[in-house]
């Protein structure tokens, strides 16, 4: 019998495209007959949020996010960030051993994730759901993907693989479960289709962000995946760190006509009808033609100006949340005694030093 799957791939901001999709799904009645989920890094809220069967809280999140609750991150840390990458020239036991120095050197809020945590997701339903839900962790030190549930699971356990998938490295600690430590999940899997695949998905449905990640088929043998993504690759600051309202309903807007764009006319809308898996399977070749086809569609000039102005209005937007962000940071850093004693820039600007 066949078996429908759907990943929420990791992507930051840009989740709320999923949540656009999600809705077409709905329109069709294809949530209906998804067995098995999966999800990496923020695409994890979306799948535990899609499994408790709750668009409305999953749209209601997006459209109350912000910079500065989801990703309190600002430039002079990402510039860290790519600062200390360079150095490792990408060692990740280097890597690995500055992202636990965290705790040291001082380490980006949660809070924010736990609010949404607390006021959308219901526990108890997470840990009694009939349909499994499988998040994409990294392990480290030795950078093996690892696929876990939260099926079963305790509250305490799954706030701890939430914060495992989404534990963006030299942002954010690394998690500790059960002896073994964890990352973002998107550093080794960020479209986790493996586990799904595992578990005897014949149909699945990917929902992820950038074109050029084109999922390799022939490494699912009789398997049918339905590929859903942004045709234009937003970046990462005017995508993956926009967590603003505009730029959220212009993804959920964006990814409901894509569903609309791949399943209309091929299924009926609100389809009531358990065959709707193997009528996916039948019609694979011409839903495939129209994910191909959204490809090759050229961008108007005009379209592609709206475009332009939209960018410049979200790089303003980021840059006055990036602010309000870097203030917030500034101020809590001061409050600490660590402050009282050294800067953290000279004594990292030290221990490179003494390494070379």
């Amino acid at each position: 019998m066949s078996k429908l799957g759907v990943v929420f791939a990791g992507g930051g901001g840009r989740g709320s495209y999923q949540v656009g999709v999600w809705k077409a799904l709905k329109l069709f009645g294809i949530d209906k007959y998804v067995e098995v989920v999966s999800g990496a890094s923020i695409g994890a809220l979306n799948a535990m949020m899609f499994i408790q069967d709750d668009f409305q809280g999953a749209e209601d999140t997006w459209l109350s996010s912000s910079q500065e609750s989801m990703f309190p991150v600002d430039e002079k840390i990402i510039i860290r960030n790519l600062f200390l990458l360079e150095k490792a020239r990408y060692e990740m036991d280097k890597i690995v051993q500055w992202a636990n120095n965290l705790s040291k050197d001082g380490t980006i809020t949660r809070d924010g994730l736990i609010d949404t945590m607390e006021n959308h997701l219901d526990y108890e339903g997470l840990k009694d759901a009939k349909m499994n839900c499988y998040i994409s962790c990294c392990r480290v030190p030795d950078m093996e993907a690892e696929y876990l549930t939260i099926n079963n699971k305790g509250k305490e356990d799954i706030q701890k693989i939430l914060f495992a998938t989404s534990a963006v490295p030299l942002v954010f600690e690394g998690v500790f479960i059960n002896g073994k430590q964890y990352m973002d999940g998107g550093l080794k899997d960020n479209i986790p289709i493996k586990p799904l695949y595992d578990e005897g998905c014949d149909v699945i449905i990917a929902i992820y962000f950038n074109k050029e990640d084109r999922i390799d088929k022939s490494l699912y043998k009789n398997c049918k995946i339905i590929e859903i993504f942004q045709r234009e690759s937003s970046g990462w600051i005017t995508g993956a760190l926009d967590f603003s309202r505009e730029a959220s309903l212009n993804r959920i807007i964006e990814g409901y006509r894509d569903g609309l764009k791949i399943f209309d006319g091929i299924l009926q809308r609100n389809y009531d009808n358990a065959d709707i898996v193997e009528i996916l399977k039948d019609k694979y070749e011409e839903i495939i033609a129209r994910v191909d086809e959204r490809l090759s569609e050229e961008v108007s000039l005009e379209a592609g100006f709206e475009n332009g102005i939209r960018k410049i209005k979200q790089m303003q937007i980021i840059k006055h949340n990036l602010k309000q962000v870097r203030k917030n940071n500034i101020n809590e850093f001061k409050r600490s005694g660590y402050y009282k004693e050294k800067s953290v820039w000279k004594k990292m600007r030290r221990n490179f030093i003494k390494k070379k």
